[in-house]
């Protein structure tokens, strides 16, 4: 965040930055996509550098686990290649074999609320999973392990990305 106005553009590298004294530029960069989600101007872009996304977590509106949650228009794209662009969900704690991993604790690894318009070039997303149950608080919780959208009057590009060994159930 630049003079307290959200940047068009943000930069995110795990392995230098800092979600606490990064200012989000490409000098001194935030560490997680969750921190430049946040501080991007509406349409703007976050920009992420090479690495392993395999840490924090964020509660969506309806109560799942997500490594990135998007709340706004913008573009999440990676600067390398998307072998090396890594957004890694989890296995839920309390799972069992026969449900492939999904549960109460398990990680999606990117969800795209409902009526924005998003953007995800050049990642892999592996390992994501969704709670098992179909129903929960009203609410269906188990699609996309992966990327996941809901609502309507929105879209969601997904180019260039890997998707792989993600469950939803």
């Amino acid at each position: 965040v630049l003079s307290g106005r959200a940047a068009l553009e943000v930069w995110v590298d795990k392995s230098v930055g800092s979600d606490t004294a990064g200012r989000g530029t490409s000098e001194s960069p935030y560490a997680t996509i969750q921190k430049g989600v946040g501080e991007v101007a509406e349409g703007g872009t976050v920009w992420v550098r090479p690495g392993d996304y395999s840490t924090g977590e964020t509660v969506d509106a309806d109560g799942s686990l997500n490594r990135v949650y998007i709340t706004k228009n913008l573009t999440l794209a990676a600067t390398g290649d998307r072998r090396e662009t890594i957004i890694r969900g989890a296995s839920a704690s309390d799972a069992s074999a026969s449900n492939l991993g999904c549960g109460d604790t398990a990680v999606r690894c990117v969800r795209v609320a409902g009526g924005t318009k998003v953007v995800v070039r050049g990642f892999t997303l592996t390992g994501g999973r969704t709670r098992r149950d179909s129903n929960w608080g009203g609410v269906s919780q188990n699609y996309g392990g992966g990327v996941h959208g809901s609502g309507s009057d929105g879209s969601i590009q997904v180019q260039d990305c890997i998707i792989s060994d993600c469950a939803a159930r």
